[in-house]
């Protein structure tokens, strides 16, 4: 599994730049990338339900009613830190995140399915780390071009090895069905 300094020194990579010691690298390159890091896995966690970032929390609802139609409200989990809420795991309730807080009119406590940021090196899928790679080497590429074909190039690198890394992740976990054809129906 990629650590921080791995998944930078692979953006470096796709940008012809010279590799990082590690966190505590002064270079202008490692700097610059330590500060792009954790805004831009932010950004891919919470656009995908991950698998390895997935959390379950039971949430009590807030003593006070919210002050509009919505009947409970949810302070939503910081520790850890919740990115994105995919669903309630109750069914087909009406919901709606606004800020911190999740408004629903489901009663007493809620279940949920969320995304929560990653702190510790090594949990993301592979495939995740490479688009984070290719995430770091578009915003710096912009940072340094202003938008460029080179920009463009690593835009779409970056929108190919996310719809990988979702493929491949979305089908960790599913329920397989036997495809059955008519050759074994027939032998039984």
């Amino acid at each position: 599994m990629a650590s921080k300094t791995t998944i930078i020194n692979q953006a470096l990579k796709i940008l012809a730049n010279e590799r990082i010691t590690g966190p505590n690298d002064t270079a202008e390159r490692a700097q610059t990338m330590l500060e792009l890091y954790d805004d831009a896995l932010d950004v891919i966690l919470a656009d995908h339900p991950w698998n390895f970032a997935l959390h379950y929390a039971t949430l009590a609802a807030e003593p006070a009613a919210p002050a509009h139609t919505w009947g409970f409200q949810y302070l939503l989990p910081t520790d850890p830190y919740v990115l994105a809420v995919w669903e309630p795991r109750q069914d087909e309730i009406p919901w709606k995140i606004v800020g911190r807080r999740l408004y629903t009119n489901q009663g007493s406590s809620l279940d949920i399915v969320g995304t929560v940021r990653i702190v510790v090196d090594g949990l993301m899928s592979p495939h995740c780390a490479d688009a984070l790679s290719a995430k770091l080497a578009q915003i710096t590429a912009y940072e340094k071009s202003r938008g460029t074909a080179m920009w463009d190039r690593l835009t779409a690198l970056f929108l190919d090895r996310l719809a990988l890394a979702k493929s491949v992740d979305g089908r960790q976990g599913q329920v397989e069905t036997r495809f059955e054809s008519s050759f074994t129906a027939v032998r039984g």
